[in-house]
């Protein structure tokens, strides 16, 4: 290894003085072995972005750095064989049965130069780095962070940087950590690792003609909550193949490559501590998927509904326009349960999500505008307190059903009619709401029409908000036993003001009748009800109208009347009034008469 440019100014700030200074160190008399030569990035006045060219194939233990490292691009392209053949530089643990291990560390304080301040990096620029030497069980880290708690100097984040024609490669677990140091000003909290290269965290026992890789996990950032700001952003600007990745808190991930992730699922999903579930992508911190991006989970699993993404309290999920993410018979799955913090999934227009399942749990904030292709029967489940799903304009959902669980979907005005690919959205438990402010938004998957759509009650307090003209097949109950002290489905379904029209089959397809002794009773309850907005096309046969009535009363005598101008029948009701409205009414009418009286 040999530097371009071998001067650098050492000692004091004020007393710079020029010396030779070379990278590592070798000793054979001494005995010291190769893979323990660490080269040491000098800081100081040194002069900045340095270039090491590095001209063979080395074995080392690390590289690290002083406070004040400038930045430091080890050339490796063209450096063999004429320029036709890349260097490469091994990494090797000098203590093989270490449970971590750091094989870089970059920055740690701020670089000085003419009066500016300069963040370090380390950069590789083509060749073949590799991290190799630890028994299995052992984490290979690199550390990228800076430490400048006395300098409030908005600047450019400490960076390890792998070049677009670098292959790097971890045989050990990797682990990327970044500041998180409660002294450290949030400004300067931007430590940033770029992979723009190929990077493969695996061991390959086969040949480079024939690899049989068998790949490693990879932590981005620690576990606990750094203190303030972002201590970490991975760009994975190029291919990136690993067993699994976990997010950690207070972190970023954006993703413009592609990256492959190919851990098996285990066998069942935990609902009710889901933290504690393995997920092939678990994302605890901000995770992005770029134009451009692609992300596959080759995963399968033994049941679709398991989670090969899980997003937890404080996780966001981006999809960005142009990007994509590809399950294989596993489910995208969230849940914030017991946290004050929501699980944020964003999929924009222009991106398009395929899964088996969607299976999104307690405060999980939810908002689609692009593709969203679910393939399994268990569809999309959204389920627990203060979750919501919202979607879009731009929307283009298909799934093989729809539920809803004590959550909430708002299908805004703008969304387009036929968005919504599915035979039926259920409305699954105590205070579930399916708001729809968007004419027909909802078809069936197979016809592509909404009439052969319908929304059901599945138990409890059910809620259907119905903001504008409706074409579907109609409402409908589930039979279900008695549980859980529930005994009956209520089926509560508003209209607006603006609606006109709410076109059905049937009104409950014979769904809506006096049940069993051990079965949920059913009632139908409409709130903001009037005469000629509910049109079916044909009677239910065995539907008990008892069992209809209205939100404030106001409504009773529920009944078909038959439209004679366009065929079938209109829901009709008699409108008896408050006492107070029917007080104001007669005292309207005396008052009329009177003066009717007096005019005589």
């Amino acid at each position: 290894m040999n530097w371009e440019d071998k001067i650098w100014s050492t000692g004091s700030y004020s007393s710079p003085v020029e010396t030779n200074y070379f990278p590592g160190y070798y000793d054979e008399s001494s005995g010291i072995d190769a893979r323990d030569a660490v080269v040491m990035f000098p800081g100081g006045t040194c002069n900045a972005n340095m270039v090491l060219n590095v001209n063979g194939d080395y074995t080392i233990s690390k590289f690290d750095h002083e406070n004040g490292q400038y930045g430091v691009t080890m050339d490796m392209a063209g450096k063999l064989d004429g320029g036709a053949k890349d260097s490469s530089i091994t990494l090797k643990a000098s203590d093989s049965a270490a449970e971590t291990y750091d094989f870089i560390s970059v920055g740690s304080a701020v670089a000085y130069a003419e009066g500016k301040h300069e963040l370090s990096y380390t950069a590789f620029n083509g060749g073949t780095v590799k991290l190799t030497g630890l028994a299995d069980g052992g984490v290979a880290q690199i550390k990228v962070y800076c430490n400048m708690p006395e300098v409030s100097t908005l600047l450019s984040p400490d960076s390890l940087v792998f070049s677009e024609t670098t292959n790097f490669i971890s045989e050990s677990d990797l682990k990327f950590i970044g500041d998180t140091s409660s002294s450290t000003i949030p400004e300067n909290l931007r430590s940033t690792v770029e992979l723009n290269g190929t990077t493969i965290v695996g061991v390959n026992s086969g040949t480079d003609e024939n690899p049989a890789w068998t790949y490693k996990n990879v932590t981005v950032g620690n576990s606990t909550s750094s203190v303030q700001g972002t201590s970490l952003t991975v760009n994975v600007g190029g291919d990136f193949t690993a067993n699994s990745l976990t997010q950690n808190v207070k972190t970023v991930v954006n993703l413009s490559g592609n990256m492959d992730l190919t851990a098996p699922l285990p066998e069942s999903w935990n609902v009710s501590n889901a933290e504690e579930n393995f997920a092939v992508l678990k994302v605890l911190g901000n995770f992005t998927v770029k134009d451009g991006g692609v992300l596959n989970i080759n995963s399968e699993a033994s049941n679709n509904r398991n989670g090969a993404i899980y997003v937890g309290a404080g996780g966001s999920l981006v999809m960005e326009s142009g990007s994509k993410v590809n399950l294989t018979n596993a489910a995208l799955r969230s849940t914030a349960y017991g946290s004050s913090t929501a699980a944020n999934i964003d999929i924009q227009n222009g991106s398009e999500l395929s899964a088996a399942a969607l299976w999104l749990g307690d405060n999980t904030q939810i908002s689609v505008s692009g593709k969203v292709n679910v393939s399994s029967s268990s569809g999309i489940y959204v389920y627990g307190k203060n979750t919501v799903f919202t979607v879009k304009n731009g929307a283009d959902i298909s799934a093989r059903n729809m539920s809803l669980a004590y959550s909430t979907m708002i299908v805004e005005s703008d969304v387009a009619a036929g968005s919504i690919k599915t035979s039926y959205i259920g409305i699954d438990n105590n205070n579930a709401r399916l708001q729809l402010y968007a004419s027909n938004a909802v078809v069936n998957p197979t016809t592509l029409k909404s009439d052969n759509v319908y929304f059901q009650a599945f138990i409890g307090d059910c809620y259907l908000d119905i903001f504008a003209d409706q074409t579907f097949d109609s409402l409908r109950f589930l039979a279900q036993e008695k549980r859980d002290g529930i005994t009956s489905i209520d089926f509560n379904v508003y209209i607006g003001d603006a609606v006109n029209l709410i076109s059905l089959n049937t009104l409950c397809n014979n769904t809506l009748i006096t049940p069993e002794e051990n079965y949920l009773e059913r009632y139908l309850i409409f709130d903001n009800f009037r005469n000629g907005v509910i049109h079916v096309d044909s009677i239910d046969t065995t539907l008990d109208l008892s069992l209809v009535s209205s939100a404030d009363g106001d409504w009773v005598d529920f009944r078909f009347e038959e439209d004679e101008l366009n065929g079938g029948y209109w829901l009709a009701a008699t409108y008896v009034p408050e006492p107070s409205a029917c007080a104001a009414i007669l005292g309207a009418a005396a008052i009329a008469l009177a003066v009717c009286f007096k005019r005589r």
